[in-house]
């Protein structure tokens, strides 16, 4: 699973020894509850993780007691998600499942599960992020009945936006005009790549990778050459996206989309997607060193 991997040393220890918990300083922590012993029998790390997976909030009354120490339950809910690395995927479901059921019945603990899902599993800057994982959480929490219906459907469309834009997923085909050219649509680009960036009012990291990818010589040279194409996409109701479209790069597709937040993953500015001659998305989260590595080195290969 796509999971930060920052925790692996805890997981060792915990997996190898009595499964205490020590802060990195050497203090000892506030413990929420007696973790499990794995029994002996289990000597595969895997065999050892799935029961820890399984068992880790066997003590742990979820349903009826209201955890008020926010920092003893993130320390337990992220020593759980470490389990993950290295468990079966058929037993961290089930566990989900198990471990979802339970503390929906308790709306104070559902609200500090949903803060550390965003803090370490859903944003990018996790030490746990995995859109895998967070789609386990969701679509079990969407299938509860005693989960608010409005947080149902937020997890759904979460998860919406997760598949919709995951790396192999067919990007959607938008209606683009390109600068000084006319008007297509972005499946019917023929280039080898295209850069879609998506456009957020006063962003300045989004105004600064465009500078850079706009005055690049191997990208220009691409674009020239019909080999690249960038589409830069705007906020359709945005009242400032007129003028910004108005000064465009030369060359460029633009494209106007209602409400691009509910569309695309923007978890990360600038919101760049990288896609192949198939539109399928390769990259995602690029940033522009990155990318003018990549162009630098298509020049090259195609002898521009």
């Amino acid at each position: 699973m796509n999971i930060n991997l920052r925790k692996l040393g805890l997981l060792l220890v915990c997996l190898f020894s009595a499964f205490s918990v020590m802060a990195q300083t050497g203090e000892e922590k506030t413990q929420l509850f007696e973790y499990p012993e794995v029994p002996d029998r289990l000597t595969k790390p895997e065999l050892r993780a799935d029961y820890m997976v399984l068992h880790l909030w066997d003590k742990c009354n979820l349903e009826k007691e209201t955890i008020t120490d926010f920092d003893a339950f993130h320390e337990a809910f992220t020593d759980y998600l470490s389990f993950f690395v290295i468990a079966n995927k058929d037993e961290v479901e089930k566990s989900i499942k198990q471990f979802v059921r339970r503390i929906a019945k308790n709306e104070g603990n559902l609200r500090l599960l949903l803060t550390v899902l965003n803090e370490e599993v859903l944003s990018p800057y996790g030490n746990y992020v995995s859109d895998e994982v967070y789609s386990m959480f969701a679509m079990n929490l969407a299938d509860e009945k005693k989960v608010d219906k409005e947080l149902r459907r937020v997890m759904e469309h979460n998860v919406e936006i997760i598949n919709a834009n995951a790396v192999g997923a067919v990007f959607p085909d938008l209606p683009v005009a390109i600068v000084g050219a006319g008007e297509t649509s972005l499946h019917q680009l023929a280039s080898e790549l295209t850069v879609v960036v998506v456009n957020t009012e006063s962003a300045s990291d989004t105004s600064i990778f465009k500078l850079r990818l706009g005055t690049d010589i191997a990208t220009n040279a691409l674009i020239g050459a019909g080999l690249v194409t960038v589409v830069s996409v705007y906020d359709k109701d945005s009242t400032a996206a007129e003028s910004q479209i108005a000064s465009e790069t030369k060359g460029w597709a633009v494209a106007k989309v209602e409400k691009p937040g509910d569309r695309f993953d923007m978890r990360v500015t600038p919101t760049v997607y990288l896609l192949d001659r198939d539109h399928k998305i390769v990259k995602k989260y690029v940033q522009i060193d990155e990318v003018l590595a990549i162009m630098a080195s298509l020049k090259s290969q195609k002898g521009i």
